[in-house]
């Protein structure tokens, strides 16, 4: 699997999060709790927007983190997540080349 490293995309606390979830993994309890609670932090803005795009980001998000952290399973699994949000979203268009691209990367890093 290559490596991958934090990048200026992310915020301080999610690259501490990535960092996190590549030294201890996605089981730590301690490590969980923080992934719970920025995931509710997400999920709690997106809900505030009450909109499908808003929801759809969020995923994008968190597939952007799994990759970061090295979780191509996971990140694979959020991305199929996303395209079933945004099949009917016309608004999200820009949300949907933006994961197909992020698939296509994590396609070609992991030779196939």
């Amino acid at each position: 699997m290559p490596e991958r490293f934090p990048s200026p995309d992310f915020s301080e606390p999610e690259q501490r999060l990535i960092a996190l979830l590549r030294e201890k993994g996605p089981n730590d309890p301690d490590v969980r709790a923080i992934f719970d609670a920025w995931c509710g932090q997400e999920e709690a803005r997106a809900m505030a927007l009450n909109t499908s795009r808003a929801n759809i980001e969020v995923q994008l998000r968190r597939a952007k983190l799994y990759r970061a952290a090295g979780g191509y399973d996971s990140a694979w699994d959020t991305l199929a997540a996303l395209c079933m949000y945004e099949a009917p979203d016309e608004s999200a268009k820009d949300l949907y080349r933006e994961a197909m691209a992020l698939a296509e990367q994590m396609r070609r890093e992991l030779g196939g």
